[in-house]
């Protein structure tokens, strides 16, 4: 595909057309502090209130210290009434159990494998997706569905940044796979949405001490949600290194 970073910019600081500003997209904001989750929510073109449960006795004085654990309607789905939000002070699967054992009764915990990420060499998928000459194809919605929250890992480079509304430290950034370039690039549109540097977790060596257009980098990345609408393929940065 054959574009210019004009568009490109455009498309990643509105995120669509005034089209798309009467069709809100839910994000991902499960496991969000409730104000960045509200800001997310306001940022998809949804501008009325959110309705919001818990916060207990008091009810929430303080936006910053609830966490999400609910949402509905859920993510990539249309915004029609206002978007239900239940939040707790810290979102948990059950309760801890405090009864005394002995240590004949105490098993060992099972040994967890580390997440391996999807690479280009070990999933077809991901690379025909990263691969694919048209931003909007079905296939990407098909991948973005099918692997919501696995990880995925890819050489890339930073086509766009645009402060995230009037924020100062926080970004919204898009994404190519491959190497710079300012006439072409293929595969979806990958964004970040709402994140400062240091949620990039930036290691390895030659680190850099920020990130900015044209840098080529070397992505992992969980995946979030397709946006049919704005043709956008949103992911949470989990790591980030040079290349």
């Amino acid at each position: 595909m054959i574009a210019g970073l004009a568009l490109l910019a455009t498309l990643a600081g509105c995120g669509g057309s005034t089209e798309d500003a009467a069709a809100p997209v839910m994000p991902s904001v499960v496991g969000r502090q409730l104000d960045t989750a509200l800001t997310d929510i306001k940022s998809a073109g949804f501008k009325d209130k959110v309705d919001v449960a818990g916060g207990g006795t008091f009810g929430i004085v303080d936006e910053s210290i609830w966490q999400v654990c609910t949402q509905s309607p859920e993510a990539g789905s249309p915004i029609a009434t206002a978007p239900q939000l239940s939040v707790k002070r810290l979102c948990e699967e059950g309760t801890k159990d405090t009864t005394t054992t002995t240590s004949e009764s105490v098993s060992s915990p099972p040994v967890t494998q580390p997440e391996v990420p999807l690479t280009v060499q070990t999933s077809p998928e991901l690379a025909a997706v990263l691969a694919e000459g048209n931003d909007c194809n079905d296939s990407i919605q098909r991948f973005a569905d099918a692997n919501a929250g696995k990880l995925i890992e890819f050489d890339g480079f930073v086509a766009d940044m645009m402060n995230h509304q009037d924020y100062k430290t926080r970004w919204d950034i898009l994404m190519y796979a491959g190497n710079y370039s300012t006439t072409s690039f293929n595969g979806p549109n990958m964004k970040y949405s709402n994140v400062q540097f240091a949620d990039l977790n930036v290691t390895g060596p030659n680190a850099p001490e920020q990130v900015a257009e044209g840098d080529s980098l070397h992505f992992v990345a969980r995946v979030d949600y397709f946006n049919k609408t704005q043709c956008l393929f949103y992911l949470k940065p989990v790591s980030t290194s040079a290349r």
